[in-house]
């Protein structure tokens, strides 16, 4: 399994898509803390949940709660549209939206068209699983596939995470996805005796180290800031991974003065071209002129006999 934790190579993309072992596991939690703790950086974060099941009507509308908690994260104006399909029963995305499911070809679109808007960076989410139907003619995991964006993998930390991880690995392997990394949340305080030791047996079997990410009160997951800062302070490994990805200002200037090197390099080439240019015009000048036949010029049948006239007959020594 590849890990895609090249900073270089994760800031080229720009990109991140967080998906889950299975419904459930805390994929919103992380994408809230994610993206406010980036958009705290002075990062322009844009996200996106493209499809929501299980979403309550308000106002005659279907209101997708995991969308505008992502929302309010990335401090995003309420006309910006993160969440496009919404619908309302609690079942996997194509199931709950029926007829008017998406095909997978229309979700790649969309999040192609968000990834075109000017951001810093796109933070999508998914639904369930990877291996959900996702849209009306495919799972989320062949999307995933189609769309090769770096991936973040969130699970539990409990009894039976270590399969649950293995098999969204092995399955993110035969698809050749991109893994940026894993996060196991922990759902309760105290530290159960079967979660120890889960990040050390997934190390053992994928070459990949999972991120803790701390339990955090549900009284204290309401508020982003608060959520942020707690994070920051208890899980510092996970919060080095997020800020990996933020460019730096000497990177930024190292950009700048290859542009600049750029310029100065193609305006010294096309002086040196133009002064190219001059010398053979002078020296096709030369040789023109050298070429036209003068009154003085001769054969060298002539030359020879007109130095045999000025020198004279040899005289023979004896």
């Amino acid at each position: 399994m590849k890990q895609l934790f090249d900073r270089e190579e994760i800031q080229e993309t720009n990109k991140l898509f967080v998906v889950g072992t299975d419904t459930g596991v805390g994929k919103t939690l992380v994408s809230r803390t994610f993206a406010r703790l980036l958009v705290n950086q002075g990062m322009n974060v844009r996200v996106v949940k493209p499809l929501e099941s299980g979403c309550e009507t308000k106002d005659g509308k279907l209101y997708a709660e995991d969308a505008e908690a992502l929302r309010e994260a990335a401090k995003l104006s309420d006309n910006v549209e993160v969440c496009r399909y919404k619908g309302e029963r609690p079942v996997t995305p194509a199931e709950a939206l029926g007829d008017k499911a998406p095909t997978l070809d229309e979700i790649q679109l969309l999040l192609e068209h968000v990834e075109a808007e000017e951001s810093d960076f796109v933070l999508a989410e998914g639904a369930g699983g990877l291996m959900v139907p996702y849209g009306k003619d495919g799972l989320l995991i062949e999307l995933l596939a189609a769309l090769q964006w770096p991936v973040l993998l969130v699970g539990r930390s409990s009894l039976g995470t270590i399969n649950h991880v293995l098999l969204s690995l092995l399955a993110l392997e035969k698809y050749q996805i991109p893994v940026f990394g894993v996060v196991l949340n922990r759902h309760q305080e105290a530290l159960a005796p079967d979660e120890a030791k889960n990040p050390y047996w997934i190390t053992q079997y994928e070459d990949v180290r999972p991120f803790i990410f701390p339990y955090i009160k549900p009284e204290q997951q309401q508020d982003t800031e608060v959520l942020a800062a707690l994070v920051e302070s208890r899980a510092p490994s996970f919060c080095d991974a997020v800020y990996s990805l933020i460019p730096d200002e000497e990177d930024d200037e190292d950009v700048e003065e290859t542009e600049e090197t750029k310029d100065q390099t193609v305006a010294e080439n096309k002086n040196a071209e133009e002064v190219t240019e001059e010398k053979k015009e002078d020296a096709t000048s030369e040789e023109s002129a050298s070429a036209e036949p003068t009154p003085e010029d001769e054969s060298d049948d002539s030359k020879e006999g007109a130095d045999l006239q000025k020198k004279g007959p040899e005289t023979k020594k004896e």
